[in-house]
């Protein structure tokens, strides 16, 4: 509680409407039942105040009691078209959203603590709020055997990090890493990663993560036709 209330504010904040609320976090939608011309924009602005508020809190717990955990939170954005109106049964209704794009962000939410902790984004988010933020591709994935590779992104800033040579340097390097993946050249992303290990801003989670699933390739080959989406993971 100490935590989720001032999360919640931030989606309020910055126009979201609350959906979902469990014992450890919650859901959050925009452009609905309002219009939001805006609302990719806002819900990263929503999710970067909410790792601001993060840090805040476990700043303020560290100085109350040094032994205190870190406090880390996981964030998913995905947009796209959604049924959106009131949900319920046995007379108990909730204005809330169904749709793909909510199956992609509560799978990414869940998948957020193998990339930093991070604000991991959908690429269709990515491409509507790319004016106001910095995004590193991150992963690519996909939900089944059959199902089409969605590329996704963590927001590492704002506009002052987007033009920073260093944040640009991460992204040189981030799109070389995945065009020799997507080759299946093990040997060239390998020494890539060991290189960006040491660019500054580097998390070395994701790059234990890719390692991983380098090694996981091959000793599994994934074939001639494969669209450089990582299937296991999610299955």
């Amino acid at each position: 509680p100490i935590l989720l209330t001032p999360l919640i504010d931030q989606a309020l904040a910055h126009g979201g409407t609350i959906d979902r609320l469990t014992a450890d976090g919650f859901a959050a939608f925009w452009n609905a039942p309002l219009d939001d011309g805006e609302h990719a924009l806002h819900a990263c602005e929503a999710g970067n105040g909410m790792t601001m508020v993060s840090a805040r809190v476990t700043e303020e717990l560290g100085q109350r009691n040094p032994g205190a955990p870190i406090v880390e939170i996981g964030i998913g954005i995905a947009t796209g078209p959604v049924i959106a109106g009131g949900f319920g049964a046995s007379g108990r209704m909730g204005y809330s959203v169904h749709g793909d794009a909510v199956t992609l962000a509560q799978t990414l939410q869940a998948m957020s603590h193998h990339y930093g902790p991070a604000i991991v984004v959908a690429e269709d988010t990515r491409t509507l709020a790319e004016r106001g933020f910095a995004f590193l591709e991150i992963d690519t994935i996909a939900a089944g055997r059959q199902s089409p590779p969605v590329t996704i992104y963590a927001v590492m800033g704002g506009p002052v990090t987007k033009a920073s040579p260093k944040f640009r340097a991460l992204t040189v390097f981030h799109d070389h890493i995945f065009q020799a993946i997507r080759k299946q050249n093990w040997a060239m992303a390998r020494e890539l990663i060991a290189q960006c290990r040491r660019l500054s801003g580097a998390r070395q989670q994701f790059y234990d993560l890719h390692l991983a699933r380098i090694a996981f390739y091959e000793k599994h080959p994934p074939g001639a036709d494969w669209d450089g989406a990582f299937r296991p993971v999610l299955e």
